[in-house]
């Protein structure tokens, strides 16, 4: 059974709608509150507006890490507050990079959808 959380804000991040809705069907119901987000710019103007239990970087679908420009100031700006890193297999090389921004948890991608409510449970738990 998925745990319920219902004092968590969080806030995910992926350009592609299909990705959104995916971890909206997975895990929304693990938020009080889950806000949805396309732009770098967009994750960084709802992360402002409200404390937010857990940010979700969901790096899948990109090729190279300069279209994800912010990404590490999203990570800096959580100044440790939780945020977990989904990032494809062959672009796991990022995650050095993104770790010199801040500290955050990841999981390699493909992942289950009971693995993934486990990462975000265990991220909300942090």
């Amino acid at each position: 059974m998925m745990p319920h959380r219902t004092n968590s804000v969080g806030v995910f991040f992926n350009a592609n709608g299909e990705r959104r809705s995916e971890f909206q069907s997975c895990c929304g119901e693990m938020f009080s509150q889950l806000t949805m987000t396309e732009h770098v710019e967009a994750a960084a103007a709802a992360l402002g507006k409200r404390p937010v239990d857990l940010l979700v970087l969901d790096l899948n679908g990109y090729e190279q890490l300069s279209e994800l420009a912010g990404v590490g100031a999203l990570i800096r700006g959580r100044a440790g507050a939780p945020v977990l890193v989904l990032c494809a297999y062959e672009h796991s090389a990022w995650l050095p990079e993104l770790m010199t921004y801040g500290q955050f948890d990841y999981r390699i991608c493909p992942v289950l959808n009971d693995e993934l409510q486990q990462a975000v449970e265990q991220a909300l738990c942090s």
